[in-house]
């Protein structure tokens, strides 16, 4: 009888293991697919730009010029869920400033074409970025802002341009985990799920080698990205880095707080300097 209960309890952990293995890519994406062109009401100041990736995929974004042509370019990379049509409000104070803004759409979110990973995700930011340089924005305007999911893509595009010798003006990273295992981990714990994840955005390994001023913003009360992931990325960026700290916090309103906006316009002021020390 015990023998027969703890095969069955084997069988169907392994189950249970190998369902998730396969369902992992609609855990972690939740894509808003409806064209994003629809469900947005106008917007002043923004258009619709097509971008194409190595790939091949032709792509759509939305994008606010700059005020100025000295100005920043705040370059958005979003979140798992929804697409840009839910953004616009979310960085309206950004546009007040006459910053420039550009806001990301991926593979498979909004109406475009393919289906989400990390290879493609990667991939989606490189055409925004040739895009920019083809309109005569250098890196050095841009500030790249990581939402959650997008916290991962803006790392890699801010770790490539600091190696390529152009880092940009800044990075901002709004509740920002270490890498996608090790929430994986967290949330199944009783699963090998650090070997299991397929797209892992390892942002730890990367933002030590990110040669610029970097804003991490995370809620004390964060229940989607444990609040310690930003400050082990904080830890891990060293004195470039400041950690804005916003005690009962969660995860989504971060962007409410007067203090957050204020740090976002102050460090895409141009020639500012790295932000030591955490708040």
């Amino acid at each position: 009888m015990i023998w027969s209960l703890l095969i069955f309890a084997l069988v169907a952990y392994v189950v249970i293991m190998v369902g998730l293995f396969f369902l992992q890519r609609q855990m972690i994406y939740g894509p808003d697919r409806r064209d994003f062109t629809l469900a947005m009401p106008a917007e002043p100041g923004y258009q619709v730009i097509e971008t194409e990736t190595v790939d091949g995929l032709q792509l759509r974004h939305l994008w606010a010029a700059p005020e100025r042509s000295d100005a920043p370019v705040f370059v958005v990379f979003h979140g798992n869920a929804g697409n840009v049509s839910h953004r616009p409000d979310k960085f309206d104070f950004l546009l007040s400033s006459g910053a420039g803004l550009l806001l990301t759409e991926y593979r498979g979110f909004g109406g475009n074409p393919g289906s989400p990973d990390e290879k493609g995700l990667y991939a989606d930011a490189r055409s925004v970025m040739d895009w920019l340089a083809d309109e005569g924005i250098p890196p050095d305007r841009i500030v790249l802002y990581g939402e959650s999911l997008g916290s991962g893509v803006a790392t890699k595009v801010a770790a490539d341009l600091s190696a390529q010798g152009t880092p940009p003006h800044a990075l901002a990273l709004e509740a920002p985990f270490t890498s996608v295992p090790a929430v994986a981990q967290r949330r199944f714990w009783w699963l090998p799920a650090t070997w299991l994840t397929l797209d892992r955005f390892d942002s730890l390994s990367r933002i030590a080698d990110i040669d610029t001023q970097i804003l991490i913003i995370h809620g004390t009360a964060d229940r989607v990205v444990p609040y310690d992931m930003g400050v082990a990325l904080a830890d891990a960026a060293g004195p470039r880095a400041r950690f804005l700290s916003l005690e009962g916090a969660g995860h989504i309103e971060l962007l409410d707080f007067d203090e957050v906006k204020t740090a976002l316009l102050s460090l895409a002021k141009a020639g500012s300097p790295a932000l030591p020390g955490s708040d």
